[in-house]
């Protein structure tokens, strides 16, 4: 039974939680590679893993809008899509 008047928690307030774990890799001096990106995405569900390649897809393509997620992309996010993309075909 579901009851009334209970309180939902907001997705959207998770949304810093990517720049704490980039704050870490920065201070650990050490950004994920690709190979560690790809096995990250292997481990999505499946509806979620198609969003994800379809965002390195367009970053593959020269779209930057989802770089400032993996700054280990930020040399050149081309070369970073294409080898997670590369990775993940191998897979």
């Amino acid at each position: 039974m579901r009851r009334k008047n209970t309180r939902r928690i907001d997705p959207r307030y998770f949304l810093d939680e990517t720049i704490e774990r980039s704050a870490f890799h920065e201070a650990m001096g050490k950004w994920p590679s690709a190979e560690e990106v790809a096995a990250d995405i292997t481990r999505l569900p499946p509806n979620v893993m198609g969003t994800v390649i379809d965002d390195f897809q367009n970053m593959a393509k020269g779209d930057t809008s989802m770089v400032h997620l993996y700054p280990a992309a930020k040399e050149d996010p081309v070369s970073f899509a294409n080898e997670v993309l590369g990775l993940l075909i191998e897979q």
